[in-house]
């Protein structure tokens, strides 16, 4: 598939060039094929806080990688590459620090390290998921909304360096204005935008169609397009 897409985006890129009208359009491509053919793609999880995305992203990955719980938890951006199992804690300063999985929650939980007091700037964690093995990198982050106005920054900082973004909605809470505003503050980037409905299990068959249905309206009006991609 890949190779497909790096074919395609060779011939568009080609065509772009040649107009001198389209070179700003020329350049983003010429920014995917590069991308591509350096393997290395980015895909951010990104939600209102206590959607799952931590959960979601564990079920992504096969493992249970990132910690979870019943109050919000992430309150630092974790990068997972691909690799021999390690993780390792960015600081604000530049140090690095190596450190063993089970220590994770000491940095990135909102309940150990409130307000982010021991300055970490991301975690970046290895493991050997096949669906990282192509050069994605998977990044999970502080959930939108929440007390700490400094996550959504960070969510919509990663929403604009991604090459893709899962939004993640809830079934157990119809779309509300928190998520309304960040949506309509990315619109721009829409093409970036995949959106999965979570607690699917919570409800019966027909609610889930009311609510699936209900949210692709909204969230055409919302970005500004025709379709939306909802899991």
């Amino acid at each position: 598939m890949s190779g497909k897409v790096l074919e395609q985006s060779q011939s568009v890129y080609e065509l772009l060039a040649a107009d001198g009208a389209c070179s700003g359009q020329a350049k983003e491509v010429r920014t995917l094929i590069d991308k591509l053919q350096k393997r290395d793609m980015t895909v951010s999880i990104i939600g209102q806080f206590k959607r799952g995305k931590s959960s979601l992203s564990n079920a992504i990955l096969g493992a249970e990688i990132l910690p979870v719980g019943i109050v919000p938890i992430t309150s630092a951006v974790t990068r997972v590459v691909y690799g021999d199992k390690g993780c390792e804690v960015h600081f604000q300063n530049g140090v690095v620090t190596p450190i063993e999985f089970e220590e994770l929650s000491a940095f990135i939980s909102e309940q150990e390290n409130a307000d982010n007091r021991l300055g970490v700037d991301s975690v970046i964690l290895r493991t050997p998921s096949e669906f990282l093995k192509d050069g994605l990198t998977f990044v999970d982050t502080p959930g939108v909304g929440s007390f700490h106005k400094n996550n959504t920054e960070t969510a919509y900082h990663y929403m604009k360096e991604s090459d893709a973004v899962i939004f993640l909605l809830s079934v157990d809470s119809p779309i509300n204005q928190i998520e309304i505003d960040f949506l309509q503050s990315t619109k721009e980037f829409a093409g970036k935008f995949y959106f999965a409905v979570n607690k699917i299990d919570v409800v019966g068959e027909a609610d889930l169609q009311a609510y699936v249905q209900y949210c692709q309206k909204l969230l055409c009006q919302l970005m500004g397009v025709d379709s939306v991609a909802m899991f």
